[in-house]
């Protein structure tokens, strides 16, 4: 990565950069607390396969909306319903229990 952000191969240091800025200002109640939580070694596997099978489906479905595959208004119920089969609230019920035990 260039360190010089005005030439094109340092655009992203210039991104990341300008990213830092607003860190400060950013409201921490609305964000996940992956890294404050502590899983237990025995859910571990279950959390890593949940957690790659509805990353998997939110990047795809995230894709469909955007391209006008799918619809907002008449696919969103579906996208949920998928959402409870992958095991959604299985995934944080276990960061749950684990951020609970840390805090």
């Amino acid at each position: 990565m260039s360190k010089d952000t005005k030439s094109p191969d340092g655009y992203e240091r210039r991104l990341f950069e300008a990213t830092k800025l607003y860190e400060p200002h950013a409201d921490k109640s609305h964000m996940f607390p992956y890294g404050e939580a502590w899983i237990d070694p025995a859910k571990a596997g279950e959390l890593a396969t949940l957690q790659t099978n509805i990353g998997t489906f939110v990047q795809q479905s995230a894709v469909q909306f955007i391209s006008g595959k799918k619809s907002l208004d008449s696919d969103w119920d579906s996208y949920l319903k998928n959402l409870d089969q992958l095991g959604l609230k299985s995934f944080l019920q276990i960061y749950q229990q684990a951020y609970d035990k840390s805090h």
